[in-house]
């Protein structure tokens, strides 16, 4: 490659993180907003029944997927014919999705004892037929690189979501306005692809898609295998808890996932585009994926160690007593959020590299181990399961981390040494507020919270510039590369 083709690279790469970063910080704000007023309109009880719902039309919409959208970004040897083959089968596979979602429903209702999720799996299998539609002009932008336009349909489509949650809740609906959310989510998504997009449709030839097919079945193999081990903590919660404990568990999950999947998301959206760009230049990607992981921890980690440190104050000003029960999951489960913030752009590296059988045995083996330990930990309530996330996970991170050096994508100690400035600092920072919180004078409400943040900002901030001053001159770097237009 090119020393013009790497700098072109670069400032591809660049722009689509500070792009994809102004779309979810954008849509963050609404969506905070819109999360803060619902939550004080709605019951646990109304969370719970969207929980149980999104469980299961989870599973349906991985297979209506079927590893498509990863394919025809990661592929990048796929001729149009072949796209719009693969757009054929995402299409017929949405339609199927719906059907099935809607004769599942009365299944689902004696599954939870739960008679409300007739109407909701019937209205959300709109959802998985619009994104049967989606799924391969989606994967076009992605693969020409336009964050610009990706940035700009999840904003529109967010904020849609988020006025009509607001709107519904206000009015009555329950339940309904989490339900409506994701319908108008996917229709102005839908709705806002531009027409180049539309690749049309081909009948699919099973010889021409072969190389596709292999790929896309260990790609949906690993992807469903993660969605039984990451919604099982769901389904236990809901069965042996029931729905109100559901509910509360679900919307600390939320508040914990909801802002850290979109920072996250701003460096490993971009990934697999770039990995797959730079195939076959080993060393290039691995500076890219260290760089990735290292901005990743050093935004991500400080954020949740943040929420969970303020937990109490914040859930007891914002969204009132009554959620008060899920308080304690949701600092349990920072720790897990912070962990797990850095491992898509590993996975995403490894996809590129041709390791997708890697990632698919690790996804097995957490389908296999973290249900069961979901279910004996339920005994201990919410908080049981939550606790799970945080201990298990991060020992099976590390598994994968040393199994992936072994074949040589990444090398050990370069890789675990990007997450050490983001964790040492989060350390020093959360030493100083413990003693803060401690020693400092007596607040409560809003004037906690903002004396807790600005001692955490002052205490993190101060350590990162002093112990890894050349950590953030690196990031300074790439953020004004951003301004030069690629090379022509």
């Amino acid at each position: 490659m090119s020393a013009d083709s790497r700098r072109t690279l670069a400032g591809t790469a660049v722009r689509g993180v500070l792009w994809s970063a102004a779309a979810k910080w954008s849509t963050q704000i609404v969506t905070w907003g819109s999360t803060i007023v619902v939550a004080k309109l709605l019951d646990k009880e109304d969370f719970g029944v969207m929980a149980m719902s999104v469980v299961f039309l989870g599973i349906v919409s991985i297979f209506v997927d079927l590893g498509i959208a990863s394919t025809a970004v990661t592929l990048r040897e796929l001729s149009r014919g072949q796209l719009r083959q693969l757009n054929s089968v995402s299409g017929v596979l949405g339609i199927a999705g719906a059907l099935v979602a809607a004769v599942s429903a009365p299944l689902l209702v004696l599954l939870f004892d739960e008679p409300r999720l007739r109407g909701t799996i019937t209205v959300l299998g709109i959802t998985i037929f619009l994104g049967g539609l989606r799924t391969v002009p989606t994967a076009c932008l992605r693969r020409e690189l336009d964050w610009r336009r990706l940035a700009t349909i999840e904003s529109i489509s967010g904020v849609a979501g988020a006025i009509t949650s607001i709107a519904l809740a206000w009015a009555g609906f329950g339940y309904w306005s989490l339900v409506l959310n994701q319908v108008v989510i996917s229709i102005v998504s839908l709705i806002a692809l531009p027409r180049r997009a539309f690749i049309g449709y081909e009948i699919p030839d099973r010889t021409s898609l072969a190389p596709a097919l292999l790929f896309t079945r260990r790609a949906l193999t690993g992807q469903l295998s993660w969605y039984v081990y990451s919604n099982s903590d769901f389904f236990v919660a809901g069965k042996r808890l029931g729905v109100v404990a559901l509910g509360a568990y679900s919307f600390a999950w939320t508040l914990v996932t909801l802002p850290l999947e979109k920072v996250a998301q701003v460096v490993n959206s971009v990934l697999p585009s770039i990995f797959a760009a730079i195939r076959g230049d080993i060393d290039r990607a691995r500076r890219v994926l260290y760089a990735a992981t290292e901005l990743t921890a050093l935004v991500v980690f400080p954020m949740t160690v943040g929420l969970a440190m303020v937990a109490p104050d914040l859930i007891r000003v914002l969204f009132g007593t009554k959620w008060i029960e899920a308080v304690a999951p949701m600092q349990a489960l920072c720790v897990y959020g912070a962990v797990r913030s850095i491992a898509p752009a590993l996975n995403n590296a490894l996809l590129a590299n041709h390791q997708e059988r890697l990632t698919m045995w690790f996804s097995i083996m957490f389908a296999a181990v973290f249900p069961a330990a979901f279910w004996w930990a339920s005994a201990y309530g919410a908080m049981g399961i939550a606790l799970t996330w945080s201990i298990l996970y991060p020992l099976f991170l590390l598994l994968q981390i040393y199994l992936a050096s072994r074949t040589g994508v990444i090398e050990l100690w370069p890789y675990l040494r990007s997450v050490v400035p983001g964790t040492v600092s989060v350390l020093l920072m959360t030493a100083i507020l413990v003693l803060w919180q401690r020693s400092g004078p007596d607040l409560s409400g809003w004037s906690a919270i903002a004396a807790d943040i600005a001692v955490g900002v002052v205490a993190y901030t101060a350590t990162v510039i002093v112990l890894f001053r050349s950590s953030v001159e690196r990031i300074l770097a790439i953020l004004k590369s951003a301004k030069s237009p690629p090379s022509t």
